[in-house]
């Protein structure tokens, strides 16, 4: 049964990613066509993708030193989970660095209340949830991962694409410029599922 339900969830993403293949975009739900079975390939996978995702973002942004500041801090928050080994000291260090680098990147903003707003803290609950998946996922090794840790990891992708992306819209708005980030393939609408969060659920 569980098989059958990934088989369908798989063949709804290659539908969906359709809608955005063709956009020179990063589309998560095309990216999601081509994850990983095992352990071990997941942290490679998911770093790729944030790249992508994160690049082609900033190339969207009003070139300001906020922004510019903002993608350099999180890029640099992120890499603490590959540079370091998963529940070391050194891991959590670094973390703590990084994380007070980045709270400053974001309350940079104006109209961000400090970055204690709802699309701050929403942007903090995805960068935890990718967090957390990349220290499991280094644990696991060459397991082969599991049909519940593939929705828990699709889960994480989603939550941290959206939360930056929540966080991106508001501050962008506020000096002027829109973002279409439908070309994304995720819904950045709090009161509406992404595709990916809706080919998730209609699986289970």
């Amino acid at each position: 049964m569980a098989k059958n339900s990934l088989a369908i969830y798989l063949m709804l993403l290659i539908a969906l990613s359709t809608v955005y293949e063709t956009q020179g975009t990063f589309s998560l739900p095309l990216y999601l066509k081509n994850f990983p079975k095992v352990g071990q390939d997941f942290e490679s996978f998911a770093y790729k993708g944030m790249k992508d995702f994160m690049g082609d973002l900033e190339g969207k942004c009003p070139e300001t030193t906020e922004f510019k500041d903002f993608f350099v801090k999180l890029k640099d928050y992120m890499a603490c989970y590959s540079s370091t080994s998963p529940g070391s000291k050194d891991l959590q260090v670094e973390l703590s660095i990084k994380s007070e680098k980045l709270y400053r990147a974001m309350s940079a903003f104006s109209g961000t209340k400090g970055g204690t707003s709802e699309d701050s803290w929403t942007l903090v609950d995805g960068l935890l949830s990718m967090g957390k998946s990349l220290v499991e996922m280094k644990k696991s090794g060459s397991k082969e991962i599991t049909f519940e840790q593939r929705k828990e990891f699709i889960q994480s992708m989603v939550n941290w694409t959206r939360g930056i992306g929540l966080f991106i819209k508001k501050v962008s708005e506020n000096k002027g410029k829109s973002i279409d980030f439908s070309l994304f393939g995720i819904d950045y609408d709090t009161n509406v599922s992404s595709p990916s969060e809706r080919a998730l659920y209609e699986t289970q």
